[in-house]
């Protein structure tokens, strides 16, 4: 294993294992026995390179480019070993991810590999033929994720990608999750602004489908097609021009059912407020404004209607960013929502400790607070919230469903 020849040795791995299922699926978790042998290999051209000159740094260059393209190499050849034994034995499987995954599955005669599929995630690695066969075996998929590569194919191209993607979600007979992250450029700019049918074609799934999670898109009036999913519960979304009327009023339609929103790259709006307010059913909220609130109008006043419209049954809130750090003492005396957990940057100002205390006084049901920058804290500030509530960093308690 130290010398090399990894991809060999895993196949003769496999060889012996042709006939044991739960051995091969425990096989599956192959990239941490690759990167074993790039570290090793690694650490040999360390070595070699400490009596190399600096003007040397050129041909390293290449050979961190030799590197990884045989890391990624020794991947695809062993993860094809593992699936062409899957396929010959008769395999069926539960879930599948085949991004970064260029090679096409040959069924043979196991027509049967997909027949049981729940869980696949996809990307722009196969082209249309192949989603389409997809659509053709696989349809009790219940959760569903695709993503757009950061680089532009043709359009052409990408266009019979769409088409052949709603064939998927139109083939299936119960889809509970969908999932799709568009591409984008620099300064994290969306460039995927038309769908083709993709969201559209979730109406088929209207029945079933109960989370939705869009991110690096546009808006696109597609978004209606939500308005008829009754039983969508899960929402979370980050899409340019969030604070456009015609989405908003799209979430309006079935937000009787929203029990976790997760929205970025907004602004609080009138409308907005009334949909928060709306959501009677939301216990969870993760809330991303755009940072240039705090030139707008009467800021401090949006954020007091807003915290005042917060549902009752609300019990987790991420409020993290540099908007609503100048207004936190606003949020927290004008917020009536039974909160058990909120997420913010910081408490350094002694006003908004204060703010803090008199909610839990008033409230009595928050118990933690996750903070980014809890070293920022005065001991005397500190000792006097831990009666009420314990501190934590913010990664111990942030949700992300």
């Amino acid at each position: 294993m130290f010398m090399g020849g990894m991809p060999e040795l895993m196949e003769n791995i496999f060889k012996n294992l042709s006939k044991e299922f739960y051995s091969l699926y425990s096989c599956a978790l192959i990239q941490g026995w690759i990167k074993l042998e790039l570290e090793n290999e690694y650490s040999y051209s360390d070595s070699d390179s400490e009596s190399e000159s600096e003007s040397d740094s050129d041909s390293d260059s290449d050979s961190d480019l030799d590197s990884c393209s045989y890391y990624n190499e020794s991947i695809n050849r062993v993860t094809n070993s593992l699936i062409k034994l899957f396929v010959e034995r008769g395999a069926t499987l539960y879930k599948l991810d085949l991004r970064n995954y260029h090679n096409e599955i040959d069924l043979g005669h196991n027509k049967e590999f997909f027949s049981r599929l729940q869980d696949l995630s996809l990307d722009e690695s196969h082209d249309d033929k192949y989603f389409r066969n997809l659509a053709k075996h696989a349809t009790k998929i219940s959760v569903l994720s695709f993503e757009f590569c950061s680089y532009p194919f043709y359009y052409s191209r990408k266009l019979k990608l769409f088409y052949a993607l709603t064939s998927i979600i139109k083939s299936q007979k119960q889809l509970r999750r969908f999932k799709i992250v568009g591409d984008e450029y620099e300064y994290h700019t969306p460039i995927f602004t038309k769908f083709h049918g993709i969201i559209s074609s979730l109406d088929s799934q209207k029945s079933s489908l109960q989370e939705v999670i869009i991110e690096r898109c546009a808006h696109s009036t597609e978004f209606e097609a939500l308005n008829n999913c009754k039983n969508l519960e899960i929402l979370q979304s980050e899409v340019e021009m969030l604070k456009e009327p015609a989405l908003l009023e799209a979430f309006e339609s079935f937000g009787a059912n929203i029990i976790y929103l997760n929205i970025s790259k907004i602004e609080i709006s009138k409308q907005l407020v009334e949909l928060i307010g709306n959501l009677q059913k939301l216990q969870f909220f993760t809330l991303r404004c755009n940072e240039n609130m705090q030139r707008e109008k009467e800021p401090e006043l949006q954020v007091m209607r807003f915290a005042s419209r917060l549902p009752l049954t609300l019990q987790y809130l991420d409020l993290r960013g540099i908007w609503i750090k100048p207004y936190i003492d606003s949020l927290l005396n004008y917020c009536n929502a039974s909160l058990k957990k909120l997420l913010i940057d910081s408490l350094h100002e002694e006003k908004n400790a204060k703010a803090l205390i008199e909610f839990c006084k008033r409230k009595r049901t928050l118990k933690y607070v996750g903070l980014l920058e809890r070293s920022c804290l005065d001991d005397n500030i500190r000792n006097e919230l831990e009666n009420y509530i314990t501190l934590l960093p913010l990664e111990s308690i942030v949700v992300d469903c």
